[in-house]
């Protein structure tokens, strides 16, 4: 939830000063950022401090969006759905490998990938991209007009995505509840290539209309279920959640191209929308989560709420 926030309020200020970000120094200063930020936080952790470390990974996160913002825009539509499926299938992954290892084994594991994640980014920074060409933050929020119906949609899908959280307050030990998770992370980048392979307009437009109902169906019965069962609702839920984020995110980048809309600003809007939409979420999830642990009606009611929230999530 740390994380979230910091990304939230780090996002919404990269908006505000996008003329800034866009300079050549302000990319230099991005790319600093995001080196820095990456490799505190890896500090961090070492040094026992997981709040300092997920906070600082929430602004590695933003300066990577914002610098990776004008590549991911240049992307042909099937290339950047490629792209986000591999990410959702990579986090996955890496979910589920470091739940197996050892903290200090898991440690060096995400050093070195910090570590490439840098030189991959020095590098980049090296590409003869020209963010003077892009436009500035008023032309950008003029528009961006038709696309502000979104906001209620980001907000309300990142408040699904805490109901991640549930996983961990079901008796299972933190390992299991994070491969769990994982899998259901990974599983929607590898449903997400898969069924683009099939019917790509009816899988974007069955998901556009099904939150309400998915949410509904493997939330509301949650509290009468065995633990078992309780997982694995958790797991089909955070699953599809995922899935809805990976067309989301691709729609925000659509969108950033074919308006001309500077990916620093859009990013920068969008994106403090979702993530404090996901902090709400985690707020909620983990509160209700803890209070289930002595009053199996807490765990209802939150479910119920969740649920309650999902008809916002009808996207254009």
């Amino acid at each position: 939830m740390s994380m979230a926030l910091v990304a939230a309020v780090a996002l919404r200020a990269g908006q505000l000063a996008c003329d800034a970000l866009q300079s050549g120094a302000g990319r230099r200063a991005t790319l600093a950022v995001q080196t820095i930020a990456s490799l505190a936080a890896m500090g961090a952790l070492g040094f026992g401090l997981p709040l300092a470390a997920a906070s600082l990974a929430g602004v590695g996160v933003v300066a990577t969006a914002f610098l990776y913002g004008r590549f991911l825009e240049r992307l042909a539509r099937r290339a950047l759905m490629l792209v986000f499926d591999l990410a959702f299938m990579y986090v996955g992954v890496m979910l589920l490998v470091l739940s197996q290892m050892g903290f200090w084994y898991a440690y060096a594991m995400l050093f070195v990938a910090v570590a490439l994640c840098a030189a991959l980014s020095l590098l980049f920074s090296r590409k003869p991209y020209r963010y003077s060409d892009l436009v500035g933050a008023e032309d950008s929020k003029r528009r961006s007009i038709k696309v502000k119906g979104n906001n209620h949609t980001l907000l309300m899908l990142g408040f699904m995505l805490g109901g991640s959280l549930l996983a961990f307050f079901l008796g299972y030990p933190p390992d299991v509840a994070l491969v769990a998770l994982g899998a259901s992370v990974g599983l929607a980048g590898i449903f997400s290539l898969l069924l683009e392979q099939t019917d790509e307009r009816t899988y974007k437009e069955a998901l556009k209309k099904s939150p309400a109902f998915a949410a509904a169906l493997l939330l509301l019965p949650l509290p009468a279920v065995p633990s078992e069962v309780q997982l694995g609702l958790v797991c089909l839920y955070t699953c599809f959640v995922s899935l809805n984020v990976i067309v989301l995110l691709n729609a925000v980048v659509e969108t950033s191209r074919f308006d001309m809309i500077s990916p620093v600003w859009l990013f920068g809007q969008e994106g403090s929308v979702f993530f404090a939409g996901i902090f709400a979420g985690g707020v909620l999830f983990s509160v209700g989560g803890l209070a289930s642990e002595g009053s199996p009606s807490a765990l209802y009611a939150t479910c119920v709420a969740a649920a309650g929230c999902a008809p916002g999530c009808r996207y254009a």
